[in-house]
């Protein structure tokens, strides 16, 4: 699966600095009650209304008033120099990869996880997402908590680094620090670690029980470490 973004409002923004021009929003009415509301929002240029849009919240609109000034003939766009907005407006292509992962298949889990960052980068993909534990697969169970198997993980994720050159990934692995184990994801760009975070919200449903082999993430605790010889974030 892939797709593409674009943060409208912040391109509005970054295109009004570079036109010296000022670009404010303001919110004119707020209709409904306490469990729904709708925001009015305008978008001012140089104190002149260009669109008006609506929203569940004031961000929400700013998506619509792009469309709105990169499409209407009513708003002389040359004079504006809108037109630039959307010629000018940055982009990231994301692309979810599903693979079919089987625990202490180390060989094969690397190589289906380096054709998937092979054929992303063929798609010109920025950012490519794994699934989680896509490393070791997620059925590993009680070799999660044994001491070699998260630093088998870990070195297989080393061994990836060379294969991101150019793209960014977010890819799933069992970290254990001390006596506790950690459901993880590493981000790697441009073949390098810049962080990893551990999951927060466990799977306690049906036959999922991870509390079983994983400690829960706090957001709260981060700490820049040296950890395999590379420095970067690293949030448990």
């Amino acid at each position: 699966m892939i797709t593409t973004t674009t943060n409208y409002k912040s391109k509005i923004i970054e295109w009004s600095q570079k036109e010296n021009k000022k670009a404010e929003y303001q919110v004119v009415k707020i209709n409904g009650n306490q469990r729904y509301r709708e925001f009015v929002v305008v978008l001012q240029i140089n104190d002149a209304e260009i669109a008006q849009g609506k929203g569940s919240t004031r961000k929400k609109p700013s998506k619509k008033h792009l469309k709105m000034l990169a499409k209407s003939s009513k708003l002389q766009l040359s004079q504006l120099n809108l037109r630039q907005i959307t010629n000018q407006m940055s982009s990231i292509k994301i692309a979810g990869a599903t693979l079919n992962q089987t625990p202490l298949d180390w060989k094969g889990n690397q190589e289906r996880i380096i054709a998937a960052i092979n054929e992303a980068k063929s798609k010109q993909v920025e950012l490519l997402c794994f699934p989680e534990l896509a490393i070791t697969g997620y059925g590993a169970e009680d070799l999660f908590l044994s001491q070699w198997f998260p630093q088998k993980a870990v070195s297989q994720l080393s061994l990836l680094l060379p294969h991101c050159e150019g793209i960014t990934i977010a890819i799933g692995l069992p970290i254990r620090i001390g006596e506790k184990i950690y459901n993880t994801v590493a981000v790697i760009e441009n073949s390098k670690i810049k962080g990893i975070v551990a999951k927060q919200f466990m799977a306690i449903d049906g036959v999922h029980y991870e509390f079983r082999w994983f400690t829960l993430g706090s957001p709260m605790r981060s700490l820049n470490t040296n950890w395999m010889e590379k420095k970067f974030l690293l949030e448990i």
